[in-house]
């Protein structure tokens, strides 16, 4: 069926984004409503799971390192990033091996700055590893390729943060 009427309403209040649809037929006999809440997250709320980090390791040999969080332009660690860490940790612990870690940027700010940025963060986790918890960093190289590989389009700013963020990426023994 095709709606003969439609009405659509917004309301952004207190954190949250709430996106209304009500459509309905000339007969008004049927009718469908439908409701969009976007929360924004808090800062501490993503963290790692072991069981999914090792698994991507293992199905695609890599991992989004998810809760290792950075202020914009910046290369140092938020304080909300260290259970995340812990979690990296642990997996590493568990798991021999190499790894590459991996930073991305969104492509703001300039290509080389972007590179920069996305090298420093990925030394910042390494350095974190070794020093806090022990991890041989040996065993870890920092990569950084900026906004070369993106996850989603930099045209907005959900795409753009899905492009910032680190990967640990398998690394074969030659």
């Amino acid at each position: 069926y095709f709606p003969d009427y439609y009405l659509t309403a917004r309301r952004v209040q207190g954190g949250e984004d709430i996106t209304f649809a009500l459509t309905i037929t000339n007969d008004r006999h049927l009718y469908l409503m439908e409701q969009i809440t976007r929360v924004a997250m808090d800062e501490g709320n993503v963290t790692l799971s072991e069981d999914t980090l090792t698994r991507g390791i293992d199905t695609e040999g890599r991992a989004i390192l998810y809760g290792v969080q950075f202020d914009v332009g910046s290369s140092v660690l938020r304080p909300s990033s260290e259970a995340s860490v812990a979690v990296i940790a642990n997996v590493l612990r568990d798991r021999p091996g190499s790894f590459y870690v991996v930073g991305h940027t969104s492509d703001t700010g300039g290509f080389q700055l972007n590179m920069g940025l996305s090298q420093a963060r990925a030394a910042a986790i390494i350095e974190t590893l070794g020093q806090d918890f022990g991890i041989d960093t040996a065993r870890l190289t920092p990569l950084g390729v900026g906004p070369a590989a993106p996850l989603a389009s930099n045209q907005n700013e959900e795409g753009r943060a899905l492009n910032r963020r680190v990967e640990l990426v398998e690394r074969l023994e030659n």
